[in-house]
């Protein structure tokens, strides 16, 4: 008897798994998708009118009308839905037709769909939704399609938490119609606990990969909780960012790590087409911050003395702004062998982005921003590119000019009359940059020593 239960047991289950996998495709269904895939359409009106399965599957649980609309073929598609094919079946990875049309950017057949009771709202199983693919894909008319067919434009995907509104960074105009729908900016990602190796600088570093460095142990923060702002502050998209102002947005919302968007405007390495892996990681990072972003924000009021879990500040950011001069690559900081002057090198050229620099640095100064915060920890950066962050811990923003070989040109423009002075907070800008023998002095003698030589060939 128990045996006999047994088997009745395992009967029923195999019953219940077979029940919910997709139709397989008898030899008439598979005849239909391959008619749908070459674009036969005399063969694919006969099994039709046979009563061929129109929503047979193949192996990956791919229907006809999804292979005609992977192969672009609309003729094949309308006469597939008048037959009543399910435009909401979905294949082993939970993509719908629709999908597959806006990743192949395919207006025609999105309209047709729709028209033919697609779901607008129907995400794959990762979370992400026909909405988010249409914004990533920058198509105006394919997400108003979306929108008119009532998609739900706060959806979010699974594995961070994150919306359409975000992914539209880099889109104004998608920025403010997400708005206009009624899209949450203040919505924010997830957050979770993360550990950081603090990587320090010893004197200089070699390759890619940042070695030598000292490995100070390491530190547990929080990451994610990104807002939409932040998103369009990491895309230097200036009229998305006026767009979230507009609409209420918060300019003080911080990250999980304490970001704001001021210091995201200033502090922002972003991930450029050659991101590698391995030892080349660092070569598609860039140093993108955003003076014109950070300027809105402080006409708008936003919070001056704020720091992220390594405690750089927005001040500390501005400074970095002249040292990487304006070119995008990653700043250089501290004791360079390979650049100090020899007699006959050419004095250090001033960035092309100086006035602009100084002037934010000066502005940040006036409105009280702290130049002697000290950073805590490093910057972690991604795998192989550990000198991401630029200087080492317990770096002020006056360490970071008074250490940058960008910088030399503000020091050397004054050398003539360059004294050895006592700094104080209530110095002019020009103050400070004179006395930045002391600093680096104050700092360590073997990069007074460095500067020295560069400042005095």
């Amino acid at each position: 008897m128990r045996t006999y239960r047994a088997h009745l047991l395992a009967a029923a289950s195999v019953t219940l798994i077979l029940a919910g996998l997709p139709a397989a495709a008898t030899p008439s269904g598979d005849r239909l998708i391959a008619a749908a895939q070459d674009g036969l359409m005399a063969e694919l009106d006969a099994l039709i009118a046979k009563h061929t399965d129109v929503n047979a599957t193949d192996s990956a649980g791919a229907t006809a009308l999804a292979w005609a609309v992977m192969r672009g073929k609309d003729e094949v598609a309308a006469r597939l839905l008048k037959a009543h094919a399910d435009p909401n079946r979905t294949d082993a990875n939970g993509v719908s037709p629709l999908l597959l049309a806006i990743d192949s950017n395919a207006l025609g057949l999105v309209k047709l769909l729709l028209a033919n009771g697609a779901n607008a709202s129907l995400a794959r199983d990762d979370g992400e939704t026909p909405l988010m693919h249409a914004v990533q894909a920058g198509s105006l008319d394919m997400v108003q399609m979306l929108l008119a067919g009532k998609a739900d434009v706060n959806a979010r995907e699974k594995q961070f938490g994150q919306t359409a509104l975000m992914w539209a960074a880099g889109h104004p105009e998608l920025t403010t119609l997400l708005l206009s729908h009624g899209a949450d900016f203040r919505a924010a990602t997830k957050s979770w606990e993360t550990s950081t190796v603090n990587y320090v600088n010893v004197t200089s570093t070699l390759g890619a990969t940042g070695i030598p460095w000292n490995n100070e142990g390491s530190y547990s923060g929080k990451a994610g909780g990104s807002t939409p702002m932040l998103f369009a502050i990491q895309a230097g998209d200036l009229k998305s960012v006026e767009a979230l102002i507009a609409a209420g947005a918060d300019i003080n919302q911080a990250a999980a790590d304490g970001t704001t968007p001021l210091l995201a405007s200033l502090y922002n390495f972003s991930t450029g087409a050659g991101m590698g892996a391995g030892r080349n990681a660092s070569r598609g990072l860039r140093y993108a911050p955003s003076p014109a972003i950070a300027n809105l924000l402080l006409d708008r009021g936003a919070q001056i003395n704020v720091s992220d879990r390594a405690g750089y500040t927005p001040l500390h950011g501005a400074v970095l702004v002249l040292v990487a001069g304006g070119t995008g690559r990653l700043p250089q900081i501290g004791f360079q062998p390979t650049k100090l002057s020899t007699p006959d090198a050419p004095a250090p050229v001033a960035p092309k982005n100086e006035a602009e620099g100084l002037k934010l640095v000066a502005r940040l100064l006036d409105l009280h921003a702290d130049p002697n915060a000290e950073t805590k920890n490093t910057t972690p950066g991604p795998v192989g590119a550990l000198r991401v962050n630029p200087a080492s811990t317990g770096s002020t923003p006056f360490h970071l000019a008074a250490l940058s070989i960008r910088s030399l040109h503000s020091f050397r423009s004054q050398a003539d009359e360059l004294k050895l002075q006592r700094c104080s907070l209530d110095d002019t800008l020009a103050d400070k940059l004179q006395c930045c023998s002391l600093c680096v002095l104050q700092w360590n003698q073997m990069f007074m020593i460095a500067t020295t030589v560069t400042l005095y060939p």
